[in-house]
């Protein structure tokens, strides 16, 4: 790929996103008059809840870190024409296994151990779909929907049968023996994997041979091109990346697997992708303002500017906004 050829990619992205942002800004502010809010004051409600402060940059940061490697996973397989729903089943069971590992393996070994169970746990989930998409034609959105809501109950199951510590009502694996370190070392290891993605998209030949899938997949299969195998890898990579949310969250958060752990980070992973355009630095700065948003929803409710479901109500103008741009491009991110 010649320079020029990936500046132009990338402005057009960088345009296609800010569309995205103008016209679910607009809406989102039509939709909070709509409810009886003023929309000025609650976004300045939204940003001072979000960074008005070390405790509110810091809660910020905390929303996001899931965010940028969820949104990595949705943002994956779409460079292959692709659409990883399943991200939250994934994740959660990336997360069960990880605490599950974690609570038996002494403490020199958990960490590891615990991550490696989450990311082959969350691929395998993954793998799934795309062997189902490759090998019998049954579409990905199909499959990882019905995925998703095995996952979750199969999850709570496996706690209540076996390794089950009732805190009351809350099903949850015993302690981990080990913890992740907080969320700064969890952000500079995202924005790795996001720096990472970008250099193997548009540096590695087999980023670019998904590219190519996903721009013109039956040209690439006449091409000789490996669909099939870049359709189960890119789902089982996806799927690993999502066990990593889970991972992070079970041992960096909560220190144990805790049955609904997750408030839907796979699925607010489908905006912060299509916001992102399918790029690591996109879904960075995506995963950012969904993460404000979230964070900022409490300063909404605490100032009585709106109730803090309004932010859920615009997050949900925010996909379906980014969801229509995107599907009025051609096809899709390039």
């Amino acid at each position: 790929m010649s320079t020029a050829t990936a500046r132009a990619g990338a402005l057009e992205r960088v345009l296609a996103a800010l569309e995205v942002l103008a016209a679910a800004t607009l809406i989102s502010a039509v939709v909070v008059a709509a409810l009886g809010h003023d929309p000025a004051r609650t976004l300045a409600a939204v940003l001072h809840g979000a960074f008005g402060g070390t405790e509110a940059i810091h809660a910020t940061l905390v929303e996001t870190v899931p965010l940028i490697l969820a949104g990595l996973a949705v943002a994956l397989p779409l460079r292959l024409g692709l659409f990883n729903i399943g991200a939250e089943g994934q994740l959660v069971l990336g997360g069960l296994a990880a605490g599950l590992v974690a609570a038996v393996a002494p403490p020199w070994l958990a960490i590891v151990a615990a991550v490696a169970a989450a990311l082959v746990v969350g691929g395998a989930w993954g793998a799934l779909p795309g062997f189902l998409r490759a090998r019998l034609g049954v579409h990905e959105v199909l499959s990882t929907i019905l995925l998703n809501l095995i996952a979750m109950p199969l999850a709570g199951w496996i706690v209540s049968q076996a390794w089950a510590k009732a805190d009351g009502d809350i099903l949850q694996t015993a302690p981990a023996a080990a913890t992740l370190p907080p969320v700064y070392p969890a952000l500079g290891a995202a924005l790795v994997l996001a720096a990472a993605y970008d250099v193997w998209l548009t540096r590695a030949r087999s980023g670019l041979t998904a590219r190519a899938i996903g721009l013109a997949p039956r040209a690439a299969h006449v091409l000789g091109l490996p669909v099939a195998r870049g359709i189960v890898l890119s789902m089982t990579a996806a799927g690993a990346l999502a066990g990593l949310v889970g991972a992070q969250q079970v041992l960096g958060q909560y220190g144990r697997y805790v049955d609904g752990f997750s408030p839907g980070f796979g699925f607010t992973a489908i905006a912060v992708a299509l916001l992102g355009r399918g790029s690591g630095v996109g879904v960075v700065l995506a995963a950012l303002a969904m993460g404000a948003l979230r964070s900022g929803a409490f300063a909404m409710d605490a100032l009585g500017v709106a109730p803090r479901e309004t932010a859920g109500i615009v997050q949900g103008v925010v996909i379906l906004t980014a969801a229509a741009v995107t599907a009025r491009r051609l096809g899709g991110v390039t």
